[in-house]
């Protein structure tokens, strides 16, 4: 019986094979997209779910409130002192910190020259509870205790340590020295198999905690300090088993009493709070560790699941359409099939085979077009993320939407026509009365579907056009043709020989040093005080530490006052609008003169500059004061003459670093690409919109080109007559275009405040956003009308043209 069901569909997949293909074409879209996504999700998902005890894992971050309001993933480096005392309810307790460094690999001789390696950013200094709390990691050669106990001692990865040393047998580097940074010597005292699970600790390079003691790092990594917080020293826990989040996080108040203890003049607005290791990969607002990937934005991740699922529902639609339409070829088979005995079960299993046999003929078309996805989409996909057809995850995943795609779009068709009546179906008059039912239906779905594609259009249109907004944004300076150099962990005495050379460059119009260019992805703060009403009130600025020409070079402008003195202490303050206001000035020229309060210092405010956004557009502008302190300034910024070639510039600013610097690794940004870097979240939404817009559209063509081609063969007789009796063309093809193009106007009704609603709630994320334009509602009807009057219309006119005497022949 089976086989005859089967092969009984084929018969009928290829004896209507525009139909056929127009599903395949759908279904492949929609079965695709799901794959796509599917993989991306289960990748993401999967991340630090490996990791033993990870329910029990958290990191300890700082949350600010009061004039401050924000969060810092790092602590206080004064917490690693007290917390094994003070902190009850833990089974480990770990500090680390991310660390960046040029890496130099001595020869096997002393005459050997070193092997040298760019700044490496896997590096991590920490003890042996690194390994107490996370146990998957399997030793090769030593143990925690033994490799990690002792200042100077260095455990890597066995790929890391076969890279440095050239190995192949990672054993060999054990007892070997390495220099980070240029003067801290190391000696490999274990090496560890690469981790064969997912996770957001990328490290590779393991330096004993014991080694900041006695090294420069001390200066780095402050081991007492309850001031200051840095994003690099990280606090993780691994809480007893039994101890609820809610019991941990008061276990945590003893660390605020610690400061509060310490620093006698804080206010109570420090807390230190839970974040669970499953919140590590998605928080966007602590971020993973310095120098990791941006965490998985999960709206946008489950978006993705939507679109491709809507994808999908519109592809099982133009099924169910189609499927409908062509009952009335299938009422007589049906009725036939009755007569001799076939129940109504076997005719709905019949149906749902062939929608199942049509399924599979997807499945290949849809892994192929998973594959140029994944492709396409390579730029923001995560590294490791592979296409293998025979792992168990996609096998399965294929064999459930096989099983979900014949039941959403063959359940429904094959429940219809299973249900005619034998006598009437013979008679034809079955299919007639179920052809008015499915009427509404029809026109339901072509609405939704409709509804769907117009919705993306208007939404591709919004993001677009704030894309186009925050690029094109003046954002109070100069932003082109300026590139920065790093110089952080050289010799800060030739920092000013470097920028002195530069100037001697034709190319180079000029140069300034600084902490940060006036934006950027990263921000440094302090706590300043004023005077205000007679009180002292307390407020986070961001902190620019530059000389005298930054403001020349970004073009800033100098509202009043003048500007800044060169200095190597912190003298005096330029501030900006935003921070002037705070202060309650009314006008910049009035808080030129006046004092803040920093640390124990009255610091004067000699000027005062218009407002520049020193983050993205989703940010208000906060207040900025810039001061002249060149030695906290360990970036060198570059402004390139417009008219010089870029390539060649920056030749020749490599030979002035070569002659100052050596070997140094030269790294340099690009001030435009860094901006450009601020909406990589959203250039990647309005690529995935724009995708999915133009699929959603081509889909919903699809079904619209099949349903109009049923139709005009459906109506071939009733045009013939029309065109008898004097009608033209142009009145075949209106009449037979207008419901289509009615019911596309009806669906822009409805996807207009649908789309106005959730754009609006995007755009409410940018502090500085476009008006929601009036016109995209006119212009998304116009596109959309005009798209289904050009499918419609390749059968009406085909329809209009032909010879009435063909279809009139049988009379």
């Amino acid at each position: 019986m089976l086989q005859n069901n089967v092969k009984t569909a084929w018969r009928n997949l290829r004896r209507n094979k525009l139909q056929t293909g127009i599903n395949i074409v759908g279904l492949a879209i929609g079965i695709a997209g799901c794959l796509t996504v599917f993989l991306l999700a289960a990748y993401e998902l999967g991340y630090n779910r490996q990791i033993t005890d990870a329910d029990r894992i958290y990191r300890v971050y700082t949350q600010f409130t009061g004039s401050f309001s924000g969060a810092n993933p790092g602590v206080p480096t004064g917490v690693e002192k007290t917390a094994g005392t003070s902190i009850k309810g833990t089974d480990v307790q770990c500090f680390l910190h991310t660390y960046q460094a040029t890496v130099q690999v001595p020869g096997e001789s002393a005459h050997s020259p070193l092997k040298k390696f760019e700044t490496q950013k896997d590096v991590v200094i920490t003890g042996p509870a690194y390994f107490d709390l996370l146990q998957n990691y399997e030793w090769l050669f030593g143990s925690p205790d033994q490799s990690l106990s002792e200042p100077n001692q260095l455990v890597l990865t066995e790929n890391k340590a076969k890279k440095y040393f050239g190995l192949e047998n990672a054993g060999e580097a054990l007892g070997r020295t390495i220099i980070y940074s240029d003067s801290l010597y190391l000696t490999v005292a274990g090496v560890l198999q690469d981790p064969g699970f997912r996770s957001d600790f990328l490290f590779n390079d393991f330096i004993s905690a014991q080694t900041i003691a006695s090294t420069f790092l001390k200066d780095e990594f402050p081991r007492d300090e309850w001031n200051s917080v840095r994003s690099a020293d990280q606090f993780f826990l691994k809480v007893s088993e039994g101890v609820s989040e809610e019991a941990m996080t008061s276990n945590l108040l003893p660390l605020k009493a610690q400061r509060l203890a310490i620093d006698k003049e804080a206010e109570d607005d420090t807390e230190f709070v839970l974040q669970p290791l499953s919140d590590l990969h998605f928080n966007q607002q602590l971020g993973i560790f310095d120098s990791s990937r941006m965490p998985v934005h999960r709206p946008t991740l489950f978006g993705l699941i939507l679109i491709a699922g809507l994808l999908l529902l519109i592809a099982a639609i133009n099924f169910i359409n189609l499927s409908t339409v062509q009952a009335t070829n299938r009422s007589k088979e049906a009725g036939v099939r009755k007569v001799i005995g076939a129940s109504r079960n076997q005719l709905a299993a019949q149906f749902l085979i062939e929608t199942g046999l049509l399924t599979l003929l997807t499945i290949p078309v849809a892994m192929a077009l998973s594959e140029l996805a994944l492709r396409y989409f390579a730029d923001f996909l995560p590294p490791g993320l592979t296409f293998d057809f025979w792992s168990p995850q996609i096998l399965l995943f294929l064999i459930g939407a096989v099983a979900v795609v014949t039941l959403l779009a063959g359940l429904y068709p094959a429940f219809v026509m299973s249900s005619f009546h034998p006598a009437f179906a013979i008679k034809n008059q079955s299919a007639g009365n179920f052809g008015k039912n499915s009427s509404q239906l029809r026109r339901g779905l072509i609405v939704f579907q409709f509804v769907l594609a117009q919705a993306f259009i208007i939404g591709a249109i919004v993001i677009g056009k704030q894309m186009n907004f925050a690029l094109q944004k003046d954002l109070g300076f100069d932003q082109d043709n300026v590139v920065y150099f790093p110089t952080w962990g050289l010799d800060k005495s030739k920092q000013r020989v470097f920028q002195e050379q530069l100037q001697q460059l034709p190319e180079v119009k000029s140069t300034a040093l600084q902490n940060k260019p006036p934006i950027d992805l990263g921000y440094q703060t302090s706590f300043i005080d004023f005077l205000q009403n007679g009180e002292l009130v307390e407020t986070e600025a961001h902190f620019r530490y530059v000389d005298t020409a930054y403001l020349q070079l970004y073009d800033i402008q100098l509202l009043a006052g003048r500007n800044l003195l060169p200095s190597d202490t912190l003298k005096e303050f330029i501030i900006n609008e935003t921070l002037s206001e705070e202060m309650g000035f009314a006008t910049p020229a009035d808080a030129v003169g006046t004092t803040v309060k920093y640390g124990d210092s009255d610091i004067p405010v000699v000027g005062v500059v218009k407002d520049f956004h020193i983050r993205s557009l989703h940010h208000a502008i906060p207040p900025v004061a810039i001061t002249a302190l060149p030695s906290n300034a360990w970036t060198v910024a570059v402004k390139i003459a417009r008219e010089k070639p870029f390539p060649e510039t920056m030749a020749k600013i490599e030979t002035v670093w070569r002659a100052v610097y050596g070997d140094a690794d030269m790294r340099h940004l690009v001030l435009n690409e860094t901006i450009e870097k601020m909406y990589k979240s959203e250039a990647r939404i309005a690529k995935l919109i724009n995708t999915a817009t133009g699929l959603a559209i081509l889909v919903s063509c699809l079904g619209l080109f099949g349903l109009a081609y049923f139709t005009v063969t459906q109506r071939s007789k009733e045009i013939s007559i029309r065109k008898v009796l004097g009608a033209s063309a142009i009145q075949v093809v209106g009449l037979l275009s207008k419901d289509m193009i009615a019911l596309v106007l009806t669906a822009l009704v409805i996807a207009a405040p649908l789309a106005y609603y959730f754009m609006g709630k995007w755009l409410k994320g940018f502090a500085f956003a476009v008006a929601f334009p009036w016109w995209v509602f006119l212009l998304t009807g116009l596109v959309a009308v005009g798209i289904a009057f050009v499918t419609v219309s390749l059968q009406s006119i085909r329809a209009a043209l032909a010879n009435p005497v063909d279809s009139l022949r049988s009379e």
